[in-house]
């Protein structure tokens, strides 16, 4: 199965890419960071992510939600340099 974007977040200089991706036969969602390489101008991910089953995010992402809501999300004022 070749990866597959599944949406394109602008964040700072690069991206926070959501991927369907594939390792060691098992499917897994890939929230990742990405930068874009000055020499080929391709998108290269970093080792800022987290890959999980897919049956976990529901879970993952209705936690989000309530922290959003309660107002507890973490703010970094220089948050576009990261």
């Amino acid at each position: 199965m070749a990866e597959k974007v599944l949406a394109k977040i602008e964040h700072g200089k690069g991206f926070i890419l959501i991927r369907e991706t594939e390792f060691k036969g098992k499917t897994y969602l890939d929230v990742r960071k990405f930068f874009v390489d000055a020499d080929s101008g391709q998108l290269m991910p970093t080792q800022k992510g987290i890959a999980i089953l897919p049956s976990a995010a529901p879970k993952v992402i209705a936690a989000l939600v309530k922290i959003a809501e309660e107002g507890r999300l973490p703010v970094n004022e220089k948050e576009d340099e990261r």
